[in-house]
């Protein structure tokens, strides 16, 4: 059973849609509304988008802090942002805020989360902070970056 973390952001409505279309089991809880003990029945962890700063979002880096490397966890956005500062990696604030604009995004590196997209894909962008690709760790991988050099999936 997925636990899916909301970030109290509205997109988290999506990401339960593309669950249930994979037939997914899971449930929905907002960041302040579950604790760790809770959260440890749970076999993955997916974080959603929000508002903020990761360490704003609940319980959500305590989250990631217990379980990083006992259960699998995707983030998305800010959830993507935490992961990402867990290990040690610098959040910046975008000097150009990309908010409800569609840029392109280059996928560099095959993965199984972009297993059947082109190398270059459109998305929706929503957030004022970012990962540079200096800030990328040597044991990760980035899979996607924009035209800015900023991380946009790191496995």
């Amino acid at each position: 059973m997925i636990l899916v973390l909301d970030n109290y952001d509205s997109f988290t409505y999506n990401l339960s849609h593309y669950l249930e279309d994979l037939g997914a089991e899971f449930r929905v809880f907002r960041n302040d509304e579950i604790s760790l003990d809770e959260a440890d029945s749970y076999s993955a962890f997916l974080l959603s988008p929000g508002p903020g700063l990761p360490v704003e979002a609940g319980v959500m880096c305590d989250l990631i802090n217990r379980f990083s490397g006992k259960k699998k966890i995707l983030g998305v956005c800010l959830g993507m942002q935490a992961l990402c500062e867990h290990r040690g990696m610098k959040l910046v604030n975008m000097p150009h805020v990309l908010h409800g604009q569609q840029t392109d995004i280059e996928i560099i590196n095959q993965s199984q989360l972009f297993t059947g997209l082109e190398s270059r894909i459109s998305v929706g962008r929503y957030h004022s902070w970012a990962i540079e690709r200096s800030e990328i760790r040597k044991e990760f991988s980035c899979t996607a970056w924009d035209e800015s050099g900023y991380a946009m999936a790191v496995e």
